[in-house]
């Protein structure tokens, strides 16, 4: 590990934190999603929202028993 003075951190923070760097940063982070990845974080609550929209039995009938796992609340 190099042992590094306090103004050679500070100027390395500054470098790192500069704004062409965190565009960069954020550039690299956005060129590493894929489709796939946006698809599936959109997927995600429109399911949970269709969920919500089935009738109440229904719903009632995907709950988890606590007590008992193995069996529904039917």
């Amino acid at each position: 590990m190099i042992k590094m003075s306090l103004k050679e951190r500070i100027e390395k923070a500054k470098v790192e934190l500069s704004l062409h760097s965190l565009k960069n940063q954020v550039r690299n982070l956005i060129s590493g999603i894929d489709k796939k990845d946006i698809l599936l974080i959109a997927i995600f609550p429109l399911i949970i929202f269709l969920v919500m929209l089935l009738p109440l039995w229904i719903r009632e009938s995907l709950e988890l028993n606590i007590e008992n796992p193995s069996c529904g609340s039917i």
